[in-house]
């Protein structure tokens, strides 16, 4: 099971129902019973002002080969309003992040890339192409402004 799709508050876990819905298409995921293929579905948009950053948003082109399952994964994602309840572990990953690359001493550009890239494919095979986590750093990865200094502005003086 995802990690993305398992509420982890109360508050979370309030928001679905604990009798049957109607419509299949609003049926929360089963942590048991539905199999959720490891495929990326999240899409990250990288935004660079005075500071950093990342909204992930759940991805309508994602291949996870049932068009059912996709529209009860959009609805739990929108339900459970993950961005928001991701919003300051992802200001806190992003800040961790900016300091790891400074702290190893990268030259900006292709290095920075290539750390962020690989860093993303270890924690995918640890936790799955779907994580939140591996997202962010794909996204990061691909940012040529993060990857040439853009990521100094997270930096705590």
């Amino acid at each position: 099971m995802p990690i993305n799709l398992v509420p982890y508050c109360g508050g979370c876990n309030g928001k679905k129902s604990d009798r049957q819905v109607a419509d299949p298409e609003k049926a929360f995921i089963h942590p048991y019973l539905d199999i959720v293929p490891d495929v990326p579905y999240l899409t990250v948009a990288i935004q660079q002002n005075a500071s950093v950053t990342a909204q992930i948003a759940f991805d309508a082109n994602a291949a996870l080969g049932s068009d059912l399952l996709k529209k009860r994964m959009a609805h739990q994602f929108e339900t459970v309003d993950v961005p928001t309840q991701l919003a300051s572990e992802i200001v806190e990953f992003l800040e961790e992040h900016a300091d790891n690359i400074a702290g190893a001493g990268l030259p900006d550009g292709a290095p920075v890339s290539s750390y962020l890239a690989s860093t993303a494919d270890r924690v995918a095979a640890r936790l799955g192409h779907s994580f939140w986590k591996v997202a962010i750093l794909r996204a990061l990865a691909a940012d040529a402004v993060f990857c040439a200094g853009g990521y100094k502005a997270l930096l705590k003086p």
